[in-house]
């Protein structure tokens, strides 16, 4: 699991050493704390989920997109297209790593 942090954690991180230092610590301990198998299994559940577009097109409550400007695992044009599908998205960038966590997920 090290490897897998190391490989797939930096481009999330931006360019900044300061943001970097200061975040993968806590990050490769996330990673750690997890088993290879659990990972396979998150990554075959988000190659099987279905394509959200019509979800999006249909929800009709504000969303706030957020995107770091320099993650490269969803890039911030990835966010922008989300944007045009959704009625009442607002799409914003951060100069800052983003890490989400659902609060309150309600299904769509």
């Amino acid at each position: 699991m090290a490897a897998l942090a190391e490989a797939w954690l930096p481009p999330m991180m931006g360019n900044s050493a300061e943001q970097r230092a200061a975040l993968m610590p806590e990050l490769r301990a996330m990673v750690a704390a997890n088993s290879r198998e659990s990972y396979e299994d998150q990554i075959a559940a988000l190659l099987a989920r279905p394509d959200a577009a019509s979800a999006l097109r249909a929800y009709r409550r504000p969303i706030l997109l957020l995107a770091a400007e320099q993650d490269r695992w969803p890039p911030p044009r990835q966010h922008q297209d989300m944007r045009v599908l959704a009625p009442k998205a607002n799409c914003t960038s951060s100069t800052m790593p983003v890490i989400c966590c659902p609060i309150g997920v309600r299904s769509l």
